[in-house]
């Protein structure tokens, strides 16, 4: 269920979101800053709702530098990491770059991929 997860809800919108983007800008043309601008207002509202409501149960007090993230964060997150999810992505599945991440112990990698990791 993780896997299917993973790929249902991480891999599927990260791949395609590059070229459903582009797709945007080749049929809407000038009118596709306008839409992407439109879908941006309605995930800001969201993400603000969000806000008031964490705000609401939790005692935390809202600060002058949470008000000022809150316009960035949608841009943020549904833009910038999703590309860089996918460059992440296309560079594992092209390159394998985890082979030589210091992140997994050297052990670790010797047992995964033979005397190569």
């Amino acid at each position: 269920m993780q896997i299917l997860d993973f790929i249902v809800f991480e891999l599927i919108p990260t791949t395609v979101f590059p070229f459903y983007i582009l797709y945007i800008v080749i049929v809407l043309g000038p009118l596709a800053l306008s839409y992407l601008s439109s879908i941006y207002v309605m995930i800001l509202g969201i993400y603000l709702v969000g806000i008031a409501i964490s705000a609401l149960i939790t005692p935390h007090n809202l600060t002058l530098f949470d008000v000022a993230i809150a316009p960035i964060f949608p841009l943020y997150q549904g833009g910038i990491m999703k590309m860089v999810r996918f460059i992440a992505f296309v560079r594992e599945v092209l390159f394998r770059d985890s082979r030589r991440d210091d992140y997994v112990p050297p052990r670790i990698r010797r047992a995964l991929y033979g005397s190569e990791g």
